[in-house]
């Protein structure tokens, strides 16, 4: 089936057929050598020699689009606005000048470069007054700015006693000076007597004092009285002491087992013989 589209002509210069759609030459060799045909330009209709061309120049193909946009030259364009009434007032001598072609909003404002320096000077020092006026009846507010206490009251966890601690997130004291104080005294009263138990080879471990007299309820083991704490340490016939129910030099074991509560008057009669009964701590 032929194609529909499909046209049989000639070529214009060697004759030979031709199928195809809108073609005049058989080749580019055939093109080249056709001559140049002579023209009318669409602008200014003189003659010119070329091939698919409308316009003989730059300048009338310029033109010839000016033409189809709806544009006007420039001299025309300036004609124009010279013959309208394109006036306005100066904004500082209030005179009425003419508009200028282009140009920026400014010099449409005012019609010469002093009289916009003039009037820059004014309003500068019209702001200038205001910011004066402003700093001599404003009066600003000052906000005090919340500071952070760089300590904190706590209670010492010990006596409950209340206490100044520096102030570290989550990490300050919470035991007082004076406690940590007796907490090391007592640590360091505690190995001095364990040291002098091992100096005598018994057998010892670590005895908390308190912990004796708190399982003995604050009684002589040996007569029986009332030993108060806050007897402790002076020389009272009540002060509560430890004593050992098994003298060291007996070879008795410094334990808990071989302690118990005794008053000072007590333990310095029964001098280093075994007496009193030995208790299960518990």
């Amino acid at each position: 089936m032929a194609d529909t589209n499909c046209i049989r002509s000639n070529c214009r210069v060697c004759d030979s057929v031709l199928t195809g759609i809108k073609r005049l030459y058989c080749s580019v060799k055939c093109k080249d050598i056709t001559p140049p045909q002579k023209q009318r330009c669409g602008v200014c209709e003189q003659e010119f020699v070329g091939r698919k061309r409308k316009y003989c120049s730059t300048r009338c193909n310029g033109k010839a689009q000016s033409r189809k946009n709806g544009s006007v030259s420039w001299a025309e364009y300036r004609a124009k606005v010279r013959n309208e009434a394109h006036w306005f007032s100066c904004e500082q001598c209030h005179k009425q000048s003419h508009r200028p072609l282009g140009g920026s909003s400014t010099r449409n404002r005012f019609c010469q470069q002093s009289c916009r320096i003039e009037h820059g000077r004014t309003k500068r020092g019209e702001i200038e007054a205001l910011r004066r006026i402003a700093r001599n009846w404003y009066v600003p507010v000052i906000r005090p700015v919340p500071v952070r206490a760089l300590t904190v009251e706590v209670n010492c966890r010990h006596c409950n006693k209340e206490f100044i601690a520096l102030r570290n997130g989550g990490l300050h004291r919470k035991v007082c000076d004076a406690c940590v104080h007796e907490s090391k005294r007592t640590g360091r009263r505690i190995a001095k007597a364990r040291r002098r138990a091992r100096l005598k080879g018994c057998d010892s471990e670590r005895v908390d004092p308190i912990k004796v007299f708190d399982r003995d309820k604050w009684r002589c083991a040996l007569c029986g009285v009332k030993t108060p704490q806050a007897l402790r340490g002076s020389y009272d016939d009540r002060a509560p002491e430890l004593d050992h129910i098994i003298p060291l030099s007996l070879g008795g074991s410094h334990t808990y087992i071989n302690t118990q509560c005794a008053c000072r008057r007590c333990n310095g009669l029964k001098s280093n013989r075994p007496m009193g009964q030995a208790l299960m701590f518990g």
